[in-house]
């Protein structure tokens, strides 16, 4: 067979798979997430730049904080964690 499964594979290899945890340990790994992102903003040149990442973090934590779906969780946490 000619092209048949190649294409389906070639499909599973490029989307991501994410790998789901209890929500106790999500709520453990974005708090100090959290934590790392608002002591890296302290790192930032300027005190402009500062207030900036704080005031993102803290907005973009807000606005995540409702997430129910383990995938979506754990793709927001892997975004935080690659803004570090």
């Amino acid at each position: 067979v000619v092209g048949g499964d190649d294409t389906e594979d070639a499909a599973a290899a490029s989307s991501p798979t994410y790998e789901t945890q209890s929500p106790e340990v999500n709520r453990r790994r974005a708090l100090s997430l959290y934590r790392r992102l608002l002591r890296s903003a302290e790192r930032m040149p300027t005190p402009n730049r500062q207030n900036y990442v704080k005031r993102k973090t803290q907005e973009e934590y807000r606005k995540h904080k409702t997430l129910t779906d383990p995938q979506e969780i754990e793709f927001q946490l892997r975004l935080a964690d690659t803004n570090l």
